[in-house]
C-alpha cells in the first residue's frame, strides 16, 4: 500500500505544480535556507507523530496506527492505517480550521491539496489507509535564472521568484512567482523582439484569466517557446525541435491532408511543418496582404466555419476542423490547422465521385481519392502520381466538354467555368510526387 500512496502522490505533486497551484493570500515567499537532509525512514506499528518534524501548530491525525514515518529534506511522508472516511474528512476540516486553504483542483486520483504560508500538504485516502505528504517549501525548488539550458539570447523574464526547473532531454521548464501581468506582457514584446515571432499564438481564457503566448524562433534556431501566467505566477517551456527527425514532414504549399477539409489560401509562398500522422499542421504563408487575410477569413466563414474571437487572432471552428489564423505582420501570415478525424465529414473516399449536381469528366490516371465538403455546395479531389501530360490532357477534355479556361495552356494553376459551377486545378510537385488538386464547385 505505501508503494502505491507514494507514487500516485509524486505524481499529484508534478500535476498540482504544472497547474501552478499556490495560496493566493499567501505573503510574498522568500527563498529559504535548504534544510539539513536526515534521511530518516521509520515503518512499523504504532510510531508515534512526527512532531519535531512538523509545525507546532499543525494537526495530528485523530485516528488510525501510524505504520510509516519518512523526513526527506523538508518534507515528511506519514502513512496511517486502520482508518475510514469519516475520520479523513474530520481532519481535513481541522486543517481548515488550522489556516490551511484547500484547492479546487481535481486530478482524478481522489487527492486533496492544501498550502499555508508558503507550505503544502497532500492527503489521499484508499481504502482503510491515509497517506500524508507535507512539504515547508511547499514544493518548490528555488533557483536562478536558468541562462545556460536557454537558447543563446533567450531573454530574461523581468521579475519574480523562480523555482521548480526541470530539464528533459528536449526541453526545459521552470516557473515563476511573484510575476504581474505588466511582467509578463513585457516579456513577451521581448521574445517577440529577439527572434521568437514565427507562428505564433496568443490567448486568453476570460474564465481563469490564463494568458498564453507560443512562437518559434525560426528553422534554422529549431525552438519553440510556451509562456503562460495567471495569477502571479508564470510558467515557461522551451522545446527543442529536431528538423531531421523523421518524423516531422515539412513542405511547401498547401498540405495535401488540409486540401479538401479547409480551403487554400489564396496566394503567398506557403509552407508547412506537422508531424507524421499527426491532425496539426503549421502553417505559414510569407508574401500576402492585409487584403487577402481579411479575404480569406471571410472565405472560410462562407465555406461553413463559425468564428470565435480571441485575443491576437481568429478561431474557426468548423465539424472537420479547428483554424487558428492570425497576421504576424503587413505579409506574414501564420495558419494553425488541427483536423477532427472522428468526424464523418473529414472521411475521404477513394476513386472519381459519381455523383455531382454538375458534369465533370473523370481524371484519366493516378491515384484519385474525393471529399464533399463545405456546406455541400463544393467537392475536393486529390490525384496523386500523375504527371504534367495527364493533366493537360485534362484541360483539353474538359473545354471539349463545354468548361470555358481562364489562363493558358501548361500552367500548373488554372480554372475553368461553366454556368454557376468553376472547377480550380492545381499541380504540386510533392517531393517528386506530382499531386493534382480538383477543387469543383456547383
Amino acid at each position: 500500500m505505501r508503494k502505491i500512496l507514494v507514487i500516485v502522490l509524486a505524481f499529484v505533486l508534478v500535476l498540482a505544480l504544472a497547474a501552478g497551484c499556490g495560496n493566493n493570500n499567501a505573503p510574498e515567499p522568500q527563498k529559504p535556507a535548504a534544510p539539513a537532509d536526515t534521511n530518516a525512514e521509520k515503518t512499523g506499528k504504532g510510531l508515534d507523530w512526527p512532531e519535531s518534524s512538523l509545525p507546532k501548530d499543525f494537526p495530528k491525525y485523530p485516528g488510525g496506527t501510524i505504520v510509516d514515518v519518512d523526513e526527506q529534506d523538508g518534507g515528511v511522508y506519514i502513512e496511517v492505517s486502520e482508518t475510514d472516511r469519516a475520520t479523513y474528512e474530520a481532519y481535513m476540516k481541522t486543517l481548515a480550521s488550522a489556516g490551511w486553504v484547500f484547492q479546487d483542483y481535481d486530478f482524478g486520483v481522489g487527492a486533496d491539496i492544501a498550502f499555508k504560508d508558503g507550505m503544502m500538504i497532500i492527503l489521499l485516502q484508499i481504502d482503510k489507509t491515509v497517506g500524508i505528504s507535507f512539504d515547508e517549501k511547499g514544493g518548490k525548488t528555488y533557483v536562478d535564472w536558468p541562462a545556460e539550458a536557454l537558447p543563446k539570447g533567450f531573454p530574461v523574464y523581468p521579475n519574480g521568484i523562480f523555482v521548480n526547473f526541470e530539464q528533459e532531454e528536449d526541453h526545459v521548464r521552470f516557473y515563476i512567482e511573484g510575476s504581474s501581468k505588466d511582467d509578463y506582457d513585457s516579456f513577451v514584446e521581448a521574445l517577440k523582439a529577439a527572434g521568437w515571432n514565427q507562428n505564433p499564438y496568443e490567448s486568453e481564457t476570460s474564465n481563469n484569466k490564463v494568458y498564453t503566448y507560443t512562437a518559434s524562433n525560426g528553422i534554422q534556431e529549431a525552438y519553440f517557446v510556451i509562456v503562460s501566467w495567471s495569477e502571479s505566477i508564470a510558467s515557461i517551456a522551451v522545446y527543442e525541435i529536431d528538423y531531421t527527425d523523421p518524423d516531422l514532414e515539412f513542405g511547401n504549399g498547401w498540405p495535401a491532408e488540409v486540401f479538401g477539409v479547409v480551403r487554400e489560401y489564396p496566394d503567398g509562398i506557403i509552407s508547412y511543418v506537422t508531424f507524421k500522422e499527426s491532425d496539426n499542421y503549421r502553417i505559414t504563408v510569407a508574401n500576402t496582404s492585409v487584403q487577402a487575410f481579411n479575404s480569406y477569413i471571410e472565405t472560410l466563414i462562407n465555406d461553413g466555419f463559425e468564428a470565435v474571437p480571441l485575443e491576437g487572432t481568429t478561431g474557426l471552428v468548423s465539424l472537420s476542423a479547428f483554424v487558428f489564423i492570425s497576421m504576424d505582420d503587413s505579409s506574414t501570415v501564420s495558419i494553425s490547422v488541427d483536423l477532427v478525424r472522428e468526424t464523418p465529414v473529414t472521411n475521404w473516399v477513394d476513386g472519381w465521385p459519381t455523383s455531382m449536381p454538375v458534369s465533370v469528366p473523370a481524371y484519366p490516371d493516378g491515384d484519385i481519392k474525393y471529399l464533399e465538403r463545405y456546406k455541400g455546395d463544393s467537392m475536393a479531389i486529390i490525384v496523386e502520381h500523375t504527371s504534367q501530360a495527364s493533366y493537360d490532357a485534362y484541360i483539353d477534355t474538359l473545354v471539349k466538354d463545354g468548361w470555358k479556361l481562364s489562363g493558358t495552356r501548361g500552367s500548373t494553376d488554372n480554372t475553368l467555368t461553366k454556368g454557376k459551377s468553376s472547377i480550380k486545378l492545381v499541380l504540386k510537385d510533392h517531393q517528386g510526387n506530382i499531386w493534382l488538386h480538383i477543387d469543383i464547385t456547383y
